[in-house]
């Protein structure tokens, strides 16, 4: 090679690193929180060389590196350093911060000026100190002058681990603080190497589990569909175009890619979990934890015998392993990284959570899909769609979890299966192996989305992406089938991927109908000169449809009696919605650097547009389909809550994995074409390694995926709750804080909202599906919890009537807290403290012996 050519081809890498690198960049890495007390009620002194305010704590995590107060701005004239006419004296705080065990020395010393704070927060930020767990401190601060900022503090005790301090003197109450820790990897590794000692007997009964729930079915299923065996031949099938692959059925080479094989195993293992409680319920039956265990032996058994009998001795390249292990190190490191992700969460995250517990805990508690969501809220009407919840149920018989902790560790395994499957769709619909890669590189670590979705317990939404792709691949192996033979094995898993994707989400279900309808459109227009072929692409498409309707046929009858028939020919105005609540979310795909990977996106979509790409066009034209669908005003019809714009946003994950996936993939090939033999070696080797570089370089950056505000739980709630199930009668009701979620909804803002599924009370706000009631019921719920909102005075004559028409016996005040607080409380003779723990208050509603 030339020198100027050798020159040529290291700008291109220099290039592709370059996008590679930009295109990681997509969430900013910040501290978690560690400890947080976020009352107060009054103003401390001013610090000054004479006033001294400060607080102890006990650290929960290594690493402490930053501590917050509040600030309060007294009626001063500020002074500023640059104005000569004033005093100059420089306004500086300065914390300090001992260890308790050595009170004389400064661990860490950071001053501040105070002229430029315009935040009431004010950080303090020092270097991590390493061995910070479970250690006691104090921190105090001093000031320059008496015009120093006011701090906020509680009155009263509401941090059991430490107290207010004034003049190195224990006084009543707590300081408004907030302490962060560094997250870095010596903890990641921490946290991992405690998983694989410490509680090495719970992660290998939870990795089992999900491999005989996720796998084992579908796997068996494909078994007994003579779906072919990974590894049963080896034909060149990643020399195909994507044009080979969408038009000359060449979709059936795809089963002789392990990850194809396993994406499918998945998607068809999730669909497969509803359509078995549907059937058994409909003919009577209750399923429970023995007849689980049934299924998933005779699973495995059929999974076993394909092993032995179907996979062939064969000769592996060294390119093939790889291969492989570049993807399973890719599928390890997402399941680090989403156990990690959820290391401080106590309880799932926001709205959603609590209705997805309540579902599944009716099924788990039942045996069989529920027929009212009593006794959480007064509806005996169900057509939710329920398969996450079906799953949750199932793998809550085999663990003996609480549900609220199958939901978190199962949602986190579904995250990593919306990797696995990306692969699956990706190859699926461009039959290239590397965009496979990249679009798993792109969903698992370097989009926000599907990861994110931890944040809002979006569990049902994010099974029926994982179905999603299983139901297009198999769609088009079906409908692409050979015209001389109708091949019954193949109708059949396409036909349980629909009727599975019927009963997971009713969303995500038209997602994969616009797709279908695209399909179709796209195939006609390709074949339209082949009468007999559009014939037979026609009757099998009927038949899929048909069979698909009647495997999911008591469904759903339920669905239309329940949602359609009973609301009558008020049903298509009650499915309506006003243009201005169908927003467009722009934050989703430009919040932080994520404008990078959107652009990204474009150029290859672009890119495979210019090309002729089949699958790249196929790809646009669904998406185009699916935001028509969403915005049906565009054409001068009316908008519907069915489906929405925000939805819609949260899986352009999907295409921007695949777009990008193609435009680095066919740079890629640019860069190929200017080298020798000899070189192309060295290059595929270099293409390889950046694969785990760039996932990792991602990985580092999504660790704080969670939104600290979507957080509503502490794990003082959680002994709060052991509290309440131990110490209260099964008939209290308690009063909780809320706030408005959407329209006219409200939700609950600390843990208050959970007790109803983790202690077995009934609370004044239900779960967020208390809109599905009767609109009385619905009026009598949102009106208690908007007084609620807007609380002043708890005593107030109105508010007793409204909480003893409730029946409210306790008060619940969760850590995170709201508009109620327990000063409203502490003074009144209506309610009497039965339990704190500083963070937690229950309040015991008095008698009124005048009744």
């Amino acid at each position: 090679m030339t020198n100027s050519k050798l020159i040529e081809q290291i700008q291109r890498y220099i290039l592709i690193l370059i996008l590679l690198f930009l295109a990681t960049g997509c969430v900013s890495l910040d501290n978690p929180t560690d400890i947080f007390q976020g009352r107060e009620n009054g103003k401390t002194p001013s610090p000054s060389p004479d006033c001294i305010i400060g607080q102890t704590f006990i650290s929960r995590k290594a690493n402490l590196n930053v501590i917050e107060v509040l600030l309060t701005q007294p009626d001063i004239i500020r002074v500023s350093p640059q104005d000569d006419t004033q005093e100059d004296i420089q306004p500086i705080i300065t914390l300090h911060l001992r260890s308790t065990s050595n009170l004389d020395d400064d661990l860490r010393t950071v001053s501040i000026d105070t002229s430029y704070v315009f935040h009431p927060i004010v950080r303090f930020s020092f270097p991590p100190i390493p061995d910070s767990q479970e250690q006691s401190y104090y921190f105090f601060l001093s000031g320059t002058s008496s015009d120093a900022l006011l701090l906020k503090y509680a009155d009263i005790d509401m941090y059991h681990d430490g107290v207010y301090m004034l003049n190195h003197r224990e006084e009543p109450g707590d300081l408004w603080f907030r302490t962060y820790y560094d997250y870095d990897l010596a903890c990641v590794m921490r946290d991992i190497a405690t998983y694989l000692t410490v509680k090495i007997g719970f992660s290998l009964k939870i990795m089992l589990i999900a491999i005989a729930l996720l796998f084992l079915p579908g796997a068996g299923l494909l078994i007994l569909m003579k779906y072919p065996f990974p590894g049963a031949a080896r034909k060149p099938y990643l020399q195909m175009r994507s044009t080979d692959i969408l038009f000359t059925h060449g979709h059936r080479e795809n089963s002789h890619d392990i990850l194809i094989w396993l994406g499918l195993s998945f998607g068809l293992s999730l669909a497969l979990a509803p359509l078995l409680i549907l059937w058994t319920t409909t003919l009577g039956l209750r399923l429970g934890k023995v007849g689980i265990i049934i299924y998933l032996i005779v699973s495995g058994v059929i999974v076993v015998y394909g092993i032995v009998k179907h996979y062939p001795k064969r000769n592996m390249t060294k390119y093939d392993w790889a291969w492989g292990g570049v993807c399973a190190f890719i599928i390890l490191l997402g399941i680090i990284l989403r156990f990690v992700q959820i290391h401080d969460l106590v309880l799932p995250a926001w709205v959603d959570p609590v209705h997805h517990t309540m579902i599944a805990r009716l099924i788990a508690d039942s045996g069989h899909v529920p027929d009212t969501f009593r006794p959480f809220i007064p509806n005996d009407y169900f057509y939710y769609h329920y398969g996450f919840h079906t799953i949750a149920a199932y793998f809550q018989w085999l663990s003996d979890l609480e549900m609220s902790q199958v939901l978190l560790i199962l949602g986190q395994i579904l995250n990593v299966g919306a990797i696995l499957v990306s692969y699956l769709l990706a190859k699926g619909l461009t039959g290239r192996r590397m965009i496979g890669v990249w679009s798993m590189i792109i969903t698992g670590f370097i989009a926000s989305m599907p990861a994110y979705y931890v944040t809002w317990g979006r569990y049902t939404q994010l099974t029926g992406l994982i179905i999603l792709p299983a139901t297009i691949v198999l769609t088009m192996w079906w409908l692409e089938s050979d015209n001389s033979k109708f091949d019954w094995r193949r109708l059949i898993l396409v036909v349980i991927s629909w009727a599975g994707l019927f009963l997971t989400h009713y969303r995500v279900l038209f997602f994969a109908i616009a797709f279908l309808v695209v399909y179709v459109v796209y195939v006609v227009l390709m074949y339209r000169s082949n009468f007999t072929w559009l014939k037979w692409f026609i009757i099998r498409g009927a038949s899929m449809v048909g069979l698909s309707m009647l495997f999911a046929l008591p469904w759903l009858i339920r669905v239309v009696n329940q949602a359609i028939i009973r609301i009558g020919s008020s049903f298509p105005t009650s499915i309506q919605s006003a243009a201005e609540t169908n927003t467009v979310p722009l934050q989703y795909i430009f919040s932080g650097q994520e404008y990078i990977l959107v652009a990204l996106a474009i150029g290859g979509a672009v890119w495979g547009i210019l090309r002729g790409e089949h699958g790249i066009i196929l790809l646009i034209a669904w998406f185009t389909a699916i935001f028509m669908g969403v915005n049906p005003s565009f054409f001068g019809l009316p908008n519907t809550w069915l489906v929405s714009n925000i939805s819609t946003f949260i899986i352009l994950y999907i295409p921007f994995g695949i777009a990008v996936g193609y435009l680095f993939t066919t740079i890629y090939d640019y860069l190929r074409l200017g080298l020798g033999t000899h070189w192309q070696r060295y290059y595929q080797i270099l293409v390889l390694l950046i694969f785990p570089i760039v996932a990792m370089w991602g990985a580092w950056q999504q660790v704080p995926i969670i939104n600290p505000i979507t957080i509503l739980t502490a794990q003082e709630d959680m002994e709060a709750m052991t509290w309440i199930r131990e110490n209260t009668p099964p008939s209290a009701v308690f009063l909780v804080n809320t706030t408005v979620w959407m329209q006219q909804l409200y939700m609950g803002n600390d843990a208050g909202w959970w007790i109803s599924v983790l202690a077995d009370r009934q609370t004044t706000l239900p779960s967020g599906l208390y809109g599905m009631t009767s609109l009385e019921y619905t009026q009598k719920v949102g009106d208690l919890a908007k007084a609620i909102a807007e609380i002043e005075n708890l005593d107030d004559v109105e508010m007793q009537t409204m909480l003893d028409e409730w029946g409210v016996t306790h008060v619940y005040i969760g850590a995170k807290g709201g508009s109620l607080t327990p000063w409203m409380l502490l003074d009144s003779d209506n309610y009497n403290l039965a339990y704190t723990n500083g963070a937690v208050w229950i309040f015991e509603k008095a008698k009124n012996d005048t009744k």
